[in-house]
């Protein structure tokens, strides 16, 4: 489903993700030559039929033997999950049983652009999402699995969900979620993630930017009031609050003096308020 690039920035895109699987097709390198070749500053971006061939062909071997291996449920499983600020991205993963090094084979991909709301998540939010979307994604093959899931992440903060005692209501809803499967978190570099991070970040997931609506106060003339006997602070226009200040005034001695005879830093305002260093008291 990887759409044609339509620019270097796209194509680069590609190519990065592409070059984690160049081990599995033979020739990789001529096949991705004309790719190549469109990232080149010195050269004008110009998307040829021989571009289109390479894209395609590459598209066609991410999704068949030897790079996509079959799901073993014998086997350990590995989750890389990502966020971008627009998209999610998941590589469901198991390990190689003819590489000597512990490499690992992809099962399935998946990535998705994010909703308007969740857009507005946190960065923390959005990784987990990632997590939590992919398990959903690929339960069939995750739920009840014979080895603890490895979920590999490059958001440090969420090796601690599972113990965290603090959670916000949606990340409660995904918690119980999780609870169904037997899974562990593990931190990996940005670099050492990148085949999802590569999934969450294609362009072409990129919406047009929108101006977010700013909040705007609407103008008011208002007083504040500290009432001592309930602790509150109420506000109220200025009128009424003068009028209670006048009224208090009637039963306070000190108040009394004061309008009789303002001394020191003490005035009396238009208004017939006592001031003090120009406050209102």
């Amino acid at each position: 489903e990887w759409p044609t690039p339509t620019t270097v920035k796209e194509v680069q895109a590609f190519l990065g993700f592409a070059n984690f699987y160049r081990r599995f097709i033979a020739g990789y390198s001529k096949v991705a030559q004309s790719l190549t070749e469109l990232t080149r500053k010195d050269l004008a971006f110009e998307w040829t039929a021989k571009a289109e061939s390479a894209f395609q062909e590459l598209k066609a071997k991410f999704t068949e033997a030897p790079i996509l291996a079959t799901f073993d449920p014998a086997k350990k499983i590995i989750l890389e999950t990502d966020s971008s600020d627009f998209a999610i991205g998941a590589c469901l993963n198991q390990p190689d049983e003819n590489d000597e090094n512990g490499k690992f084979k992809p099962i399935a991909y998946y990535s998705r652009k994010l909703s308007p709301a969740e857009l507005n998540y946190d960065i923390h939010d959005k990784e987990l999402l990632a997590i939590v979307v992919a398990f959903e994604q690929w339960r069939v093959y995750l739920e009840g699995s014979t080895y603890p899931v490895q979920v590999w992440t490059d958001h440090k903060n969420l090796i601690y969900f599972t113990t965290t005692k603090v959670l916000n209501r949606r990340q409660v809803r995904w918690a119980e979620t999780l609870a169904a499967y037997n899974f562990t978190i593990t931190y990996r570099k940005g670099s050492e993630n990148a085949r999802a991070d590569a999934l969450s970040r294609r362009t072409d997931y990129v919406g047009p930017k929108e101006e977010r609506p700013r909040a705007i106060l609407k103008k008011t003339d208002a007083g504040m009031q500290y009432n001592e006997l309930l602790a509150t602070i109420a506000i109220v226009e200025d009128s009424e609050l003068e009028q209670r200040l006048k009224d208090a005034y009637a039963t306070d001695e000190t108040a009394k003096r004061t309008l009789n005879k303002a001394e020191g830093n003490f005035s009396i305002d238009e208004q017939g308020l006592i001031r003090f260093k120009g406050l209102v008291e």
